[in-house]
């Protein structure tokens, strides 16, 4: 009878055992969300099955977009991706732009599209190997949402009018005039598609929606991660046997030098280069607009000058970037994650100074002087917290007009 029970009892153990299981399993299925992806974005492939009837291979598209698609009940929230009408005007033009150059010529050029698109209320498309581009570079492909002239052409059937007429047919915007004629005139028939043409960066189109663009790119986050960990090492060692200091902010100060140097010389040939000096000064100017300690997080395309003439002759500067010009995205994560920014010219600077961008910071540019009016004088003219400074500290926030272009130069 003992014997029995003993048995019994071990069944009920066992049956309970195998019920739990059974019950965790049903949570996991119902209530689980499995984490981001972004791990095996570069490694994992998948089938797909595109309009064509095909069966497509290749990397993980827009794995983030589940959770829009899950709120909304099956429909996604980007109407970009959706086929468009023929006939409906401004819902029926394309915005794109031609791109070529380094990441930052890239970023501005798929931004300007972005701000056009929301202020007009038009569609955006880009070339699928900007996109590409964009996601090697570090972002998020989930933050991208402009689709690529190919991937749109095929899932609604165009039958290759989208990529024929994106690479000769689109018309050019080279300023103001162009874009309002063709908004004038919108398609009643069939589609219509306006382009930028190299190196864009419509600072008219951007400025008023900046806080809200810089959702288009986001950092992926073994990026942001780094950053992090990495700023936190450069806090712990500059704080270390000081007493009583308080938390330090971060300011990140870009130095743009290799090959900008000749496109200056090409573009704005009166200007100056900025100098040390002017890096010194930017550097000591903020310290005196911050009621917090600042350490001074250096990136540069040319680690060896920054280091001598700027790091090794600071306390409070650190060099802890790369400097990849081919793998920027922990550069660019350390520029994101800092209080304030500094730097002289250069798209790659000016896309750091974004993501920075926070309420409360500063963010200092160089005026190079003798009428010289770069392109990153145009947004700082005309966002908060942004200086113009020249190599002699004066602040010339006010001192010209600045009239807006749609090129970068």
């Amino acid at each position: 009878m003992l014997c029995r029970s003993k048995h019994i009892a071990a069944l009920l153990v066992i049956s309970g055992f195998f019920y739990l299981i059974f019950l965790w399993e049903k949570f996991r299925k119902d209530f689980y969300i499995p984490p981001p992806f972004e791990e095996c974005l570069d490694s994992c492939i998948v089938s797909t099955q595109p309009v064509d009837g095909e069966i497509e291979h290749g990397r993980i598209q827009d794995l983030l977009d589940l959770r829009e698609v899950v709120a909304h009940n099956g429909v996604r929230s980007n109407p970009w991706k959706e086929c468009p009408v023929p006939g409906r005007g401004r819902e029926s033009t394309f915005i794109t732009a031609q791109v070529i150059g380094r990441l930052g010529n890239v970023v501005w050029s798929y931004l300007s599209v972005v701000a056009t698109a929301k202020q007009y209320k038009l569609r955006p498309v880009i070339d699928k190997a900007s996109i590409d581009f964009l996601k090697k570079m570090g972002f998020k492909e989930s933050s991208l949402r402009v689709p690529s002239v190919e991937w749109l052409d095929r899932k609604c059937g165009m039958n290759g009018w989208l990529v024929r007429t994106y690479a000769d047919g689109a018309v050019v915007l080279n300023e103001k005039r162009d874009l309002f004629l063709s908004l004038e005139q919108p398609p009643t028939e069939g589609y219509a598609m306006l382009s930028y043409h190299y190196y864009a960066s419509n600072a008219e189109e951007i400025i008023p929606i900046w806080s809200d663009i810089r959702k288009e790119l986001v950092l992926r986050d073994k990026y942001t991660l780094n950053a992090r960990r990495s700023l936190d090492e450069m806090k712990k060692k500059h704080l270390k046997g000081l007493v009583g200091s308080v938390d330090p902010e971060f300011v990140g100060l870009h130095v743009r030098r290799t090959d900008y140097l000749r496109h200056l010389s090409i573009v704005h040939p009166n200007g100056m280069v900025a100098s040390p000096k002017y890096y010194h000064t930017a550097m000591d100017w903020l310290k005196k607009q911050v009621d917090r300690s600042l350490i001074f997080i250096v990136i540069s395309d040319d680690p060896k000058w920054a280091e001598t003439e700027i790091v090794d002759r600071r306390s409070d500067a650190y060099l802890p970037g790369s400097g990849d010009i081919y793998d920027p995205g922990l550069d660019l994560a350390l520029f994101a994650a800092c209080n304030h920014t500094i730097f002289a010219y250069g798209t790659f600077a000016l896309t750091g100074a974004l993501l920075a961008s926070r309420p409360g910071s500063f963010t200092v540019v160089f005026d190079p002087l003798n009428g010289t009016i770069t392109k990153e004088m145009e947004y700082a003219s005309n966002l908060p917290g942004w200086r113009i400074m020249d190599e002699d500290g004066n602040l010339n926030y006010d001192r010209f007009e600045i009239k807006f272009r749609y090129a970068y130069g």
